[in-house]
């Protein structure tokens, strides 16, 4: 049993859970500033139930989620010394409606059914569940809400109505909300009933400079490795992909625990291991790049995976037209019926160029000629990652066949293709 080699002293991390991005720093540095500010409006709420609601905004990768994860383990330790009747509650708004939000809220509390239930029920749980203390609610990503279909507002709009009136529809509720996001834009354009009504302040999380983020990264270093295995040159250069904004944070921690880990595979027993490089680094980075497309690839949908096909195939750029051509030859033999060319150019591609897996382009054909639209791979090894989920992903196995039976004229599947895998 291999088990215990992961418990066994590793020559090459220290504590390698502080790369991890669920790790929350006991001091976020350079972060004092926005922090104390939260902080202290927080224990005003808590003291006199009067808090101002706060939008923190910042480009991403500048700590603010870390911060206010910080923030509540803070406001935790306070709260149990001080013996305030209070609590801090954090959500994550991606993809979720708000009917989806307050159900979440409630499941906070105790179990609470996911569906089933009227969204005039599940707000009244939940504003009689926040009604015996006061309360301080983060949503994170607010801008990533989903659009609730029955209403004519905004899911933000929504959102803002139903928590910063929560007093109104219940009393003794007294709650403070947080709302994060990366743009300051994003609350701009909510109903002037609702801007009145959240009387919010802005804490701004600025970019990190390049010395920030060498300490920043640093400091993870000395904690997850053991002496000498990272040294500063590679810290530099770690610190410079994330300002030139080809790297996050994120990205630059993942790294460095996969090419701790690249290193420890490689050693022998009893071996000394070696410094960390920068090749290292560009090698983990490639890896994690290939595991994340393969992964995104796998969750796609038939038709998007078709229309990904249909791009791959040509391994090139090609007009929107052929690849609809492409699409719809594909689908079929999956057993689908295709959808129509809008719906593929107004939903399928920019699903996919959302997720990083295709890039567009518009090309003049001379003038007065008008332009001509082209989707091309975003990355290289797509070609080959999309042919690994047709030969190994069984409800894709009939692309399989297909190509298999026949020379398809595009530049990259073909029947030897296959047959050498």
């Amino acid at each position: 049993m291999t088990f215990d080699g992961s418990y066994v002293d590793n020559p090459v991390f220290s504590k390698e859970e502080v790369l991890l991005n669920k790790y929350i720093p006991d001091h976020l540095l350079f972060r004092d500033k926005e922090m104390d500010e939260i902080e202290v409006e927080i224990g005003r709420h808590m003291r006199t139930g009067g808090g101002t609601h706060f939008h923190i905004w910042g480009p991403t990768s500048t700590g603010k989620t870390h911060a206010i994860k910080r923030i509540q383990k803070n406001f935790y330790e306070w709260r149990d010394e001080k013996g305030i009747n209070g609590d801090m509650i954090y959500l994550n708004c991606r993809d979720k409606s708000l009917y989806n939000i307050v159900v979440g809220l409630n499941r906070k509390f105790s179990q609470y059914p996911q569906q089933g239930k009227s969204m005039n029920t599940v707000y009244e749980d939940l504003l009689q569940r926040l009604s015996d203390k006061k309360y301080v609610i983060v949503f994170d990503e607010i801008d990533e809400i989903k659009k609730t279909p029955w209403s004519t507002d905004s899911a933000i709009d929504d959102l803002i109505y139903k928590f910063s009136r929560a007093h109104e529809f219940k009393s003794h509720v007294e709650l403070m909300i947080i709302m994060i996001s990366n743009k300051s834009s994003i609350l701009d354009t909510i109903k002037s009933y609702n801007r009145s009504q959240l009387q919010q302040d802005k804490v701004f999380f600025s970019r990190y400079n390049a010395d920030e983020l060498c300490e920043i990264i640093r400091d993870r270093v000395e904690m997850a490795f053991k002496d000498g295995i990272v040294d500063d040159s590679v810290i530099n250069l770690l610190a410079a992909r994330v300002v030139s904004g080809s790297k996050s944070v994120r990205d630059a921690l993942k790294a460095l625990m996969k090419a701790g880990h690249m290193i420890s595979n490689e050693m022998e027993s009893n071996e000394e291991p070696r410094q960390m490089t920068m090749d290292d680094i560009d090698e983990a980075f490639d890896i994690i790049e290939s595991d994340h497309i393969r992964t995104t690839i796998e969750g796609l949908g038939p038709h998007e995976f078709a229309v990904l096909v249909a791009v791959a195939n040509e391994n090139g750029k090609v007009d929107i037209k052929t690849m609809y051509d492409n699409y719809r030859k594909f689908i079929k033999e999956l057993g689908m019926d295709s959808n129509s060319y809008r719906y593929l150019r107004s939903n399928h591609i920019p699903s996919l160029e959302d997720q990083g897996l295709i890039l567009t382009e518009l090309k003049g054909r001379g003038k007065g000629r008008g332009t001509t639209s082209f989707v091309s791979q975003a990355h290289s090894d797509i070609p080959t990652l999309v042919k690994e989920a047709i030969a190994t992903i069984d409800k894709y196995k009939p692309l399989l066949e297909y190509f298999m039976e026949q020379q398809h004229p595009g530049k990259y599947y073909s029947l030897d293709d296959f047959e050498t895998d």
